[in-house]
């Protein structure tokens, strides 16, 4: 879920409300806990390469989606300091830096 969020995020020119909106749902729905649990199984004979990598992959994800959100709160203000738009994207880019700070 998390790669599609960044694939969303990869262009926020256009649609940039509907991207936002996709975006918060999965961070809403990104369980710290889950990659966690992961890195503390004694016993990994029967979680698949693909679960092990998500302790490694999703803090860089959402690092990125950081950057992305970060860049276009940037952009807006300095295009429109009172784009109600801006109200959609700091609690999508703090959840995530919330969500980065979790997994480390």
């Amino acid at each position: 879920m998390l790669s599609v969020a960044v694939a969303v995020t990869s262009t926020l020119s256009t649609n940039i409300g509907q991207r936002l909106h996709w975006l918060e749902v999965v961070l809403q729905n990104v369980d710290p806990r889950v990659c966690h649990a992961y890195q503390n199984l004694d016993n990994f004979s029967n979680i698949s390469f693909q679960d092990t990598d998500l302790t490694e992959v999703a803090p860089r994800i959402l690092d990125i989606m950081s950057q992305r959100l970060n860049n276009l709160y940037m952009s807006v203000v300095e295009r429109n300091p009172h784009d109600p738009i801006l109200r959609l994207i700091a609690p999508l880019a703090r959840r995530a830096r919330e969500l980065i700070a979790s997994l480390s």
